[in-house]
C-alpha cells in the first residue's frame, strides 16, 4: 500500500482552479487503488518569508510547515500540483519549499556535499501553464522544474517525475476533462511504480537519448537566443526595403557566402526548390501541430519565386539580377492563415487593423571575381497595438523555426549555385 502526501501549490484557494480538480482526481485514484492520501494545501498555511540564511540553517519551522513535515515524512511518494507563474513557481509555493525542505529535516550538511535524509521516497511535479509545453520544454528549457527536481533528489526523492499540461487557459469543457482522467492514469502508474534495477537500466538509458536530445534542442535554442539579443543591435539598412517598410516591429538577417559569382547565385535562387527540404517539411507540419492548422499536402511546382507567388506573396521593389523585396499582408498567428498579395503601390501604405505585413528580401552581393554573398532580411510591421501582442506570443514560440527556414533556404542556394558553377565551369 502506497502512502501518498499530495501538495497543492496554487496560492488562490479558490475551488474551482483546474490545479485543484487535477489533485482531487489524482487523490481519488491512489484511494481507489488501495493507497493512503494526504492533503498540504500551501494557500491555506499560515507562515512567514525566510529572510536570513541562519534562518534556513537553524531556525524553527513554523507550527504549519512541521505538520507539513509530518505529511512529508510519513508519504512514499509526493506530488506537487502548481501552476507555471511568468516561467517560475508561484512565489507562495517557492517560500514553503524553502521552510520545509530545510537541514535536520530534509538534509544533513558535513564537510562535503549534503546528505539526503528523505531516501526511499518518490516524487512526481504536475505543472500547469497557459503557453503551450513544449514550448516551456524548449524555449524555456523547464528551469523551474530541473531546479526544483535537483533540490529534491539532492534530499534523497528519486525518481522524481514530471507532467506538463499546457494552454490551459482556451481549453474546453472536453479539454478539461482528458487532463482529469490522465490524472487517474497517472496515480495509477505512480501506485504500480517500484524500484527495480532493470526499470533503472531503461531510466539509465533513456536519460543518456534524453541528453542526446537535449544538445540538438540546445544548439536549436541557441540561434533563437542569439535572434532575440540580436534585436535592435544593429544599424544595417536596405534601401529597397527602406522604400516599402521603413519602420517596424521585427526584423530578421540571414546571409552564407557561396563559392560562386553572383550572377550564378542569384540565378540559383530563383530556381532553388525550396519545399524539397525535408527540414522544411517537417517544419511545416511542426508549425501544424503546434497551432492546430489542418494538414494539406502542399502541390506547388517551379523555383523559389513561383512558389512564393502560388502561396500569396508578390515582388513589392526589385533590383534586376541582384534583389527581390517580396510582401504579403496576412495574420500569421492564426491556425490557419491567409495571405493576401497586394499591389506594389498599395502595400507600403496598408494599415488596417488586424494585421501583420511582412517584406523580406532575397539578395546576392558580389564578394570578388568568383564569390558572392547570398542575404534574406525580414522584416514584419504590426497595424495595431492588437496584433502587434497577437504577433508577439506567436513569434515567442515559433522564432527558432522561422530563423530556421530561412538558414535551411540560404544553404539550398548555396549548394545550389556552387553545383552551377561546376557545370558551368566543365562545359
Amino acid at each position: 500500500m502506497k502512502k501518498t502526501t499530495i501538495v497543492q501549490g496554487h496560492p488562490d484557494p479558490s475551488a474551482g482552479r483546474l490545479n485543484r480538480a487535477l489533485a482531487e482526481r489524482y487523490a481519488e485514484a491512489a484511494i481507489a487503488g488501495g493507497g493512503e492520501v494526504r492533503y498540504v494545501d500551501v494557500a491555506s498555511l499560515d507562515f512567514p518569508l525566510l529572510r536570513k540564511p541562519e534562518d534556513f540553517y537553524n531556525g524553527k519551522a513554523p507550527d504549519a510547515i512541521r505538520a507539513a513535515q509530518e505529511d512529508i515524512a510519513w508519504a512514499d511518494h509526493l506530488v506537487f500540483f502548481y501552476p507555471l507563474w511568468m516561467g517560475d513557481v508561484p512565489s507562495l509555493l517557492k517560500a514553503f519549499i524553502e521552510q520545509t525542505f530545510r537541514p535536520g529535516f530534509a538534509m544533513a550538511y558535513g564537510a562535503r556535499l549534503p546528505k539526503g535524509l528523505l531516501r526511499g521516497k518518490s516524487a512526481r511535479l504536475v505543472v500547469t501553464m497557459g503557453m503551450p509545453a513544449f514550448f516551456y520544454s524548449t524555449m524555456f528549457g523547464a528551469h523551474t522544474v530541473k531546479a526544483i527536481t535537483l533540490n529534491l533528489q539532492m534530499c534523497g526523492i528519486k525518481p522524481v517525475r514530471h507532467t506538463f499540461i499546457g494552454g490551459v487557459g482556451e481549453a474546453c469543457a472536453k479539454t478539461r476533462e482528458r487532463w482529469l482522467n490522465a490524472m487517474r492514469t497517472i496515480a495509477e502508474e505512480d501506485a504500480a511504480a517500484q524500484p527495480r534495477r532493470a526499470r533503472h537500466a531503461v531510466a539509465v538509458a533513456a536519460r543518456a537519448v534524453g541528453f542526446a536530445g537535449l544538445l540538438g534542442a540546445g544548439a536549436y535554442l541557441g540561434r533563437a537566443a542569439l535572434t532575440f539579443a540580436r534585436f535592435g543591435n544593429t544599424t544595417r539598412s536596405d534601401s529597397l526595403l527602406d522604400s516599402v517598410m521603413p519602420a517596424y516591429d521585427v526584423r530578421l538577417d540571414h546571409r552564407v557566402a557561396i563559392e560562386a559569382p553572383a550572377s550564378i547565385a542569384f540565378e540559383a535562387m530563383h530556381h532553388t526548390d525550396f519545399e524539397r527540404s525535408p527540414i522544411v517539411q517537417a517544419l511545416f507540419r511542426a508549425r501544424e501541430i503546434l497551432l492546430g492548422s489542418r494538414h494539406a499536402k502542399r502541390e506547388i511546382s517551379g523555383g523559389l519565386f513561383e512558389q512564393l507567388e502560388a502561396i500569396g506573396w508578390r515582388a513589392v521593389a526589385e533590383d534586376p539580377g541582384r534583389e527581390l523585396v517580396f510582401g504579403t499582408v496576412t495574420q500569421p498567428w492564426r491556425a490557419d492563415p491567409v495571405f493576401h498579395p497586394l499591389p506594389r503601390e498599395d502595400f507600403a501604405a496598408f494599415d488596417q487593423p488586424g494585421y501583420a505585413k511582412i517584406a523580406f528580401t532575397l539578395r546576392v552581393d558580389p564578394d570578388g571575381a568568383q564569390r558572392s554573398i547570398a542575404r534574406t532580411e525580414t522584416r514584419v510591421q504590426t497595424t495595431d497595438t492588437a496584433s502587434r501582442m497577437k504577433f508577439r506570443r506567436y513569434f515567442a514560440l515559433l522564432s527558432p523555426g522561422i530563423e530556421l527556414l530561412r538558414l535551411v533556404l540560404l544553404q539550398q542556394v548555396k549548394s545550389e549555385a556552387e553545383s552551377r558553377r561546376l557545370v558551368a565551369a566543365q562545359a
